[in-house]
């Protein structure tokens, strides 16, 4: 797919940037549960360095992504996913940056400039309730601007929660549904 391609999504007609150019990562380290796929794992259909071997009939999950690296043309070089071993995503209407791990590559999120640019995207988007979240398979780390806190792994009922601490400075942690709706009825966003 070339880049200045315009693709159908959830939202509406979207022109990218770029196009995949044989990258396959997020063939890897996404899940794709109508496939059985889970993430940090090659899909069973999967052309590497080519494509999805059944695009014409994937499923909307994997027909409605578009990794961050092909909207945005402004990132460098080095956030294609292939260099950086990150597929940068969007979810959450455009709230929360993902950035997904290849898991041969554990510590590739970890590493600079890709961890420094992390921190800098998490001061920009808490202000604004946003979050950036990175993932090695279902492990969750939040990256806030001066360090991450690992959460563990993450359920099917639980939520992260981030609070701007008294004196300034941000924290997180994980929070059960329970904990989440208390939460919202005191009025902090979890």
């Amino acid at each position: 797919m070339p880049g200045g391609t315009t693709v159908q999504t959830p939202n509406g007609p979207f022109t990218l940037a770029r196009g995949c150019d044989g990258c396959t990562l997020c063939c890897k380290v996404l899940a794709a549960p109508p496939l059985d796929k889970p993430m940090g794992q090659w899909c069973v259909h999967c052309v590497r360095d080519t494509g999805c071997g059944i695009h014409a009939t994937r499923p909307p999950v994997c027909r409605n992504f578009h990794c961050y690296w092909l909207i945005d043309g402004a990132l460098g070089e080095e956030w294609r996913p292939g260099t950086a071993h990150i597929v940068l995503s969007l979810d959450l209407d455009g709230r929360r940056l993902n950035a997904n791990a290849d898991p041969d590559y554990p510590d590739a999120w970890r590493r600079e400039p890709y961890y420094a640019q992390l921190k800098a995207w998490a001061a920009q988007a808490l202000p604004q309730n946003g979050q950036v979240v990175a993932y090695l398979g279902n492990e969750v780390f939040v990256i806030l601007p001066d360090r991450h806190v690992a959460l563990g792994l993450m359920g099917d009922d639980d939520y992260i929660f981030i609070e701007h601490l008294p004196g300034g400075g941000w924290d997180a942690r994980k929070v059960n549904a329970k904990e989440a709706d208390a939460l919202r009825q005191a009025g902090r966003v979890s």
